[in-house]
């Protein structure tokens, strides 16, 4: 089996954002209360014989322990090695359970749900055991790898990465779907998958029987397309994966996941609901347990969906922007107040511009067509009204605890003056001021990474090079070479006009064309290029995760620069 990596760090911000004038710190009661739910580590036993084990609290995410008769069968793995240890070595000592694991089953392969592999055994070798996932799992993989540090940087802001675990002043209160992201470990690895299961919309389940417990699986798309949801129609139990967490559904998600469509999750909802299940184990949030209990979760998470993507579509229809949207649209009293529906994760601000951009894209009024860039505004606006009259405003706003008008106050003379730290300490202040009151644990992560952003606490450059390098240790060369595009300085090329190819033993040859600010790439050997450099795959894997620069790496021993070294040494000066 290919084996491939992550380790993530936790990087502390700096105590209490130094030089910068506080808010009073503190969490959200109801935040507070709900996430605490979500952190006691227990195993929940369900179905015939109580062979069905729900893990909850140890992880970021729910997986289960199937207890079949010559062996277990493990239904997603949890994130983080040391929990996902801490967890079957728990199940095995309170159940007198040593069998071995029969098989592994992926839901989908979302980090959070695979990355726990190794810890399910003593010695951490996953070796002899069957891994199950959906026929196209490789899909999500890639496009991890394709959106690089925007995903990085949007994901550790959302889950709190480099927040300290329950500090008021500046940590995370978990996920507002499951536990803490970080808290209890930092290692994580995964392994591709031996079995497929080839299941689409409309087709009939694929059946299987292992360790002698029946098993059927079904598509269930939702977050992302290649997701199955495993149903034990003996024991009347149904694993769904990440369709329901337990909060106001996440049927669009600001770090962007470009698959996660209403119609996904409203598909796999009647799935469910066809199926009558006893039991509910979800990829987040609490188990549901008795028809009633599921009927009334599932029902109300289809009523949302449907209520939000009919609703938006008929505003979109009738002209409105999503900040009119946003001012006119409220969610029915039996909806808001339903304690399963709760923004504790995503904001109904959030779901209402994701689902607004996917209907009808960027423009929102005129003005989207019209209106100069966010800085060019942002200079006249300072020119109109005066930088320290602004900066006043910001602080008046934080006093009046209007914090979400000091954000954008703040950012304003940002966007004018990306240098002024008057205005970046105040928005620092601003972001932790809304942490501290947000109901949303993704709202107050995503509030206290920026704020720590905005002076200058976090190198970003540095964060994706430490969470990925042992990521692109595995990696084949071509996945660096076709991030050169993006990494490729267009203004810097003006003038020059030339051909590169690097030859990468056991890989193969890689070709880039600079013409006058423009770059394009073929996987391929260029005809009579103007300089070929052979570079090896440990440098060249060095380049994805940014471990190393191009000026750095044409520089090492092992490179050699077979032609036109001024070529090559000018290219190297193109790629960020």
């Amino acid at each position: 089996m290919k084996k491939f990596v992550m380790v993530f760090f936790l990087i502390l911000v700096v105590p209490a954002f130094a030089g910068v004038q506080m808010v009073t710190p503190g969490v959200n009661p109801e935040l507070e209360k709900f996430q605490d739910k979500l952190d006691d580590p227990q195993f929940i036993s369900l179905g015939i014989d109580k062979r069905v084990n729900m893990v909850f609290g140890y992880e970021y995410s729910n997986w289960t322990i199937l207890d079949g008769d010559d062996g277990l069968v493990i239904v997603d793995t949890g994130w983080f090695v040391e929990r996902t240890r801490q967890a079957i070595q728990d199940f095995r000592k309170s159940h007198n359970n040593q069998k071995p694991i029969k098989a592994i089953i992926f839901t989908h392969m979302h980090s959070d749900h695979i990355g726990g592999i190794e810890g399910l055994f003593a010695d951490g070798k996953v070796e002899g055991v069957d891994i199950y996932a959906h026929t196209d799992w490789q899909r999500q993989v890639g496009y991890d790898a394709k959106a690089g540090q925007m995903l990085v940087r949007r994901g550790m802001s959302q889950m709190g990465y480099l927040l300290p675990y329950k500090d008021l002043a500046k940590g995370s209160f978990g996920s507002g779907i499951g536990r803490a992201a970080l808290k209890g470990g930092k290692l994580s690895a995964s392994y591709t998958p031996n079995k497929t299961v080839d299941v689409t919309e409309g087709s009939v389940p694929v059946k299987a029987n292992i360790a002698g417990i029946p098993i059927e699986f079904y598509y269930a798309p939702s977050d992302i397309n290649a997701q199955l949801m495993v149903w034990l129609p003996e024991d009347r139990v149904v694993i769904t994966g990440d369709a329901i967490g337990g909060t106001l559904p996440y049927v669009i998600t600001p770090r962007h996941e470009p698959e996660r469509k209403p119609e996904s999750f409203l598909y796999t909802f009647k799935q469910i609901l066809a199926l009558d299940p006893e039991n509910l184990i979800p990829g987040h949030g609490r188990s549901m347990q008795g028809r009633k209990d599921i009927n009334a979760v599932v029902s109300s998470n289809y009523d949302v969906i449907e209520f939000l993507h009919d609703q938006v579509r008929s505003y979109i229809n009738a002209g409105y922007s999503a900040d009119q949207i946003i001012d006119e649209l409220k969610l029915p009293p039996r909806l808001a107040g339903n304690p399963d529906l709760q923004p504790r994760y995503h904001t109904l601000d959030w779901l209402i511009r994701g689902l607004y951009a996917n209907e009808a894209g960027w423009v929102q009024d005129v003005n989207s067509l019209t209106q100069h860039s966010a800085s060019e505004q942002a200079k006249r606006m300072l020119k109109l009204v005066g930088t320290d009259k602004l900066l006043k405003a910001t602080a008046a706003a934080i006093t009046e605890k209007d914090y979400r008008w000091a954000i954008s106050l703040a950012q304003m003379v940002v966007n004018a003056d990306p240098d002024n730290m008057a205005a970046r300490k105040l928005m620092a202040v601003a972001l932790q001021g809304l942490a501290y009151t947000t109901e949303s644990a993704g709202e107050r992560n995503y509030a206290l990474t920026e704020a720590g952003s905005a002076i200058g606490a976090f190198n970003w450059d540095q964060i994706f090079t430490l969470v990925t390098a042992r990521v692109w240790a595995q990696r084949d060369a071509a996945a660096t070479f076709e991030l050169f595009t993006q990494r490729f300085k267009s203004e810097a090329s003006y003038g020059h006009a030339f051909s590169i190819q690097f030859d990468v033993p056991g890989e193969g040859s890689y070709s880039f064309v600079v013409n006058n600010g423009t770059l394009h790439y073929q996987p391929a050997a260029t005809s009579k290029p103007d300089s070929v450099i052979k570079m090896d795959l440990g440098t060249v894997r060095n380049l994805g995760s940014k471990k190393l620069k191009l000026s750095e790496a044409i520089g090492l021993e092992q490179t050699h620069i077979n032609s036109g070294k001024n070529y090559a040494e000018i290219f190297a000066t193109l790629i960020d």
